[in-house]
Order: C-alpha cells, then structure tokens, then sequence
C-alpha cells in the first residue's frame, strides 16, 4: 500500500468479516448507502460468473479496460520500486491473487473518488489483506466452522482470527450470538477502546414467500427482496451497523435504510429463477421453478434447508424435485448431502471448473438417493427432463457450481436470443 500511496486511505469503508452473510451484508449496505446519496464502492469475492463483479462503484462494475488500466499502473510502480535493495525486514514477498486485487481495488476506489466503501473480508480476519483499512465501522457477522485446515477447527479458534478486524477505537458490530464467543469479542474491544455493539435480532416476520419478505424491528416495518429468514437476520446486523454509523455522524436516514433493504440484490443467494428457464432446455420449452443458492459450509446448508421447510406452502403442487449438487475441495460430501436428502426426489452430482471436487467422489461420499454424476451441461439438461414443466431445481453446494452454470444459461439464453432476432429477420425479410 505504501508504494501505491496509500489508496484506502482515502476513503471512508465499513470492514466485515464473518463466517456467513458477509457478501448479503455488503449487498444490503452497498444498498442502503447509495440511496443514502453518496457514491460507494463495493469490494466482495468470490465473483459468481465475471471477474469485475468483484469491485464496483453505485453497482456498477469495473470495466475490463478500468482494470487493465488500474493493473498495468499498479504493476509499473512495483517494478519500478527497488525491493533488492531493502533489508530483510522491509521487503514485501511474493504477492498473492487476492492481495492484487485487493490494490486494484482499493487504487480503484481513490481515483474515482468514492464516499464509502464496503469491504468484504476474503478469508478469516487477522492476516486477509483488506485488513490495512482503519473503517468507521467493523462487522462480524457470526462464527461456525469453515475453512478449519486454515482458521482452525474450532469455533473459538475461528473467532480470535476474524477478531483480527477489531481496531483501536473503531466500533465493532457483533452478529454472533453464542455468549462465549460475544464474551471474547468484548474482552479483544475492551483491550483496544473499542465499543462492542449487538445486534438486536427481535424482529416481527410479517410476510415471507418466493417474492419477498416484509418485517419490523424497533417500530419500524422493512420489506427485504432477498430470500430467507436468515436475510432477514443480515439486514439486523444492516441496521445496527447504520445506528453506529449515525453515532458517528456519518448520516444515514430510515427511508434510506428502507429503500435499500428493499432494493438490495445478491445474484446467487436464494435467488429464484421463475422466468430464465422458459428457453434453456434442449427440446423446447420448459418453465420450473429454480432456485440458486451458494451455500457451501454446514451452516449455510443448514440455513437453505431451513428455508425450504418454511417455504412449504409455497410450493404444494412441486412434485419432482430435483437437485444439482458440487462441491469445492476440502467440504464434506455426507455432511452437506445430509441437509437435503430428505427434501428432493432426484439427485444430480456434477463439479465447477475451479476448485471442485470430482463429481464421482461426492457421489461416492454422499447421502443421497437416485442419484446420477454427469458434467454440468448435462446435468442441467437432465435436471429438466426430470422435472417437466411444473418442477423444482435446485443448485446448490458452491459458489463456483452457482457461478458456473448461471454463465452457461447465459449463454445459452444469447445464443437463443441471437437466433430469435435472425428469425424474426428472415420473416421481415420473407413478407416485404
């Protein structure tokens, strides 16, 4: 950062880590900030189908030619800083992918002159590169068990390396709710003259369905488009943040916590598909109810099976059901499988192109019943033989999985649309 002068020194940021919601609550803040009148950055990971969903301005994302540019003006000045000539102690290794991205970013975010940003922490806390910022604000959104090869196998352990955001005088927002772990984040506060605030989760549900959920919470009534009751835990910890970030005097209005609640969107995240699926099979049309949904560790597994047992009645008259399951390296097949096992008829298990387990050891390891592997445009093409028209899919187990197969209906969906326009050329054509 030195040799970049400092990029995210220039700027306002609220810092969040956690095990879960981290991207929701970035989404939802990024949100309510924008409509709060100020120009936000927003830096999340990973990315579902392109690279610059990564970092964006009022969400909209960087383009191609903004990062080649912020790149090659990042890689001259490293190449032109004489590292050799440093001691030891002063020189700066081998620096990793998401360290550059981070300072592409952060560089990004200064030069265009943003008020605000949202920063999402990529892996723990401590040692995560977004962690040189000194925020308004720090977020923790909770504690379970994930990436434990690195962070640790337990929750305690976890949380003294997410803790690692806590900064000198910088407020922190605490979504966890296990007393023992909210004890260790007040004594880390305590040490560093930090104001531990928690969040306030006693809302009222008043509406929850595939389109939407309505809410209140201190007086107050929200409507939230995410899915979920656990969005409607990340917007808690959403308004908490704001009532800091008001203490702090940094404004932020009610109807511009409302509005932003509202409006906020996270592709990937329990998000429904109704209307994609019309054009994207092999013979013809097909219109099933799909649902994406990124979650990948037991928590998050445990959270989508939650919501499918609430959105029952809902959807009374699905009867096949299908789902298509990937899993990224390191997570265990019999664990997640578990969650889901008794809610879907059939059973597909396919794998992203990055880091992914091979299909074949996920089907090997797993609970499942009718269970089929096969490569992902297949298994989407056999996911709508099974279901007909009236079904269900579902598309879970990774982030990447979810990535990957949102880019192949796309791209399917232009090549349909290409020869839609062609045809409807030709017909033009033909009657004049």
């Amino acid at each position: 950062m030195e040799v970049l002068g400092h990029p995210h020194n220039v700027f306002a940021s609220v810092h969040v880590a956690g095990t879960n919601g981290k991207g929701s609550i970035c989404a939802m803040l990024n949100s309510v900030l924008s409509c709060s009148g100020r120009k936000v950055g927003l830096y999340t990971s990973p990315h579902l189908v392109d690279f610059c969903e990564r970092i964006q301005i009022d969400s909209k994302k960087i383009s191609v030619s903004e990062l080649r540019e912020i790149v090659i003006e990042i890689k001259q000045k490293l190449d032109s800083y004489d590292n050799a000539a440093l001691n030891d102690d002063q020189k700066f290794g081998e620096i990793t992918f998401f360290e550059f991205t981070t300072a592409a970013a952060f560089v990004y975010f200064a030069k265009m002159g943003v008020d605000v940003a949202v920063l999402e922490v990529g892996l723990g806390g401590r040692l995560d590169a977004t962690n040189v910022v000194n925020s308004l604000v720090s977020v923790i959104t909770n504690i379970d068990l994930d990436h434990t090869k690195v962070l640790g196998d337990t929750r305690e352990k976890i949380a003294i390396e997410k803790a690692g955001v806590i900064k000198k005088g910088v407020p922190l927002v605490c979504g966890e709710k296990n007393s023992e772990i909210v004890k260790l984040f007040s004594s880390i506060c305590a040490e560093l003259d930090s104001i531990l605030s928690k969040v306030d989760y006693s809302y009222s549900l008043g509406l929850s369905d595939l389109g939407g959920q309505k809410f209140s919470l201190g007086g107050k009534e929200y409507e939230l488009g995410l899915l979920g009751s656990h969005q409607i835990e990340n917007a808690c910890v959403v308004i908490k943040v704001c009532e800091v970030l008001n203490g702090l005097g940094f404004v932020v209005s009610s109807d511009s916590i409302a509005a932003g609640l509202r409006d906020a969107k996270w592709p990937g995240r329990l998000q429904v598909y109704p209307e994609k699926s019309r054009f994207l099979g092999p013979k013809g049309s097909h219109s099933p109810l799909v649902i994406f949904d990124g979650a990948h560790n037991y928590a998050g597994m445990k959270r989508l099976q939650t919501f499918l047992q609430e959105q029952r009645e809902s959807l009374p008259a699905i009867e096949n059901r299908v789902v298509i399951f990937g899993l990224s390296t390191g997570k265990s097949a019999r664990q997640m499988s578990e969650y889901l096992a008794e809610e879907f008829d059939h059973f597909i298990i396919t794998e992203a192109g990055h880091r992914a387990q091979k299909k074949e050891d996920v089907a090997k390891e797993s609970v499942f019943y009718e269970m089929q592997a096969m490569e992902l445009s297949c298994a989407w093409d056999r996911a709508l033989e099974l279901v007909g028209d009236s079904g269900m899919i579902l598309v879970c187990g990774s982030l990447y999985l979810v990535g990957d197969l949102m880019k192949l209906l796309e791209e399917r969906n232009s090549k349909n649309g290409a020869k839609e326009k062609k045809e409807l050329v030709d017909l033009k054509g033909a009657v004049m």
